[in-house]
């Protein structure tokens, strides 16, 4: 695939995922779902660590997928992880932390579906690199 169709992949899927998770979290919040407040990183982790250390781990994370694999590989799994990541910073910009409201059953915690969008579009990637990485195709 062309890097210009790829580049394009990555800003739909991205934009895709940042309304799906950003309407999913007003609407539920509009209906009186509980919605909690989380000001870690998905699924409670780093919780109390200052914004600036996130905000740090979100502009890494933008490198890493700039530099190495938007314009070349993964457009779709890169956009899933940028539109998420993008989303919950939205959260912590306009409410200081993230709108979470999915609970996980058996666990106490509640997530989103950007935490689910950033989660599996890493384990995704990590196993397409891993894979790659096998076959010498990287």
């Amino acid at each position: 695939m062309s890097k210009n169709r790829n580049l394009f992949l990555c800003s739909v899927t991205a934009a895709i995922f940042l309304g799906v998770d950003q309407g999913s979290k007003f609407l539920v919040q509009s209906r009186g779902v509980y919605v909690e407040i989380n000001r870690g990183i998905s699924f409670g982790l780093l919780n109390g660590f200052p914004l600036i250390f996130v905000l740090s781990i979100f502009l890494l994370v933008l490198a890493i997928a700039g530099y190495h694999s938007i314009g070349r590989q993964f457009p779709i799994e890169w956009g899933v992880l940028i539109g998420s990541a993008t989303s919950n910073l939205v959260d912590r910009i306009i409410f200081g932390g993230v709108r979470d409201w999915l609970p996980i059953p058996f666990l106490h915690l509640n997530n989103n579906i950007a935490d689910w969008g950033i989660t599996l579009s890493l384990i995704w990637i990590s196993v397409q690199l891993w894979h790659a990485r096998d076959s010498n195709t990287v």
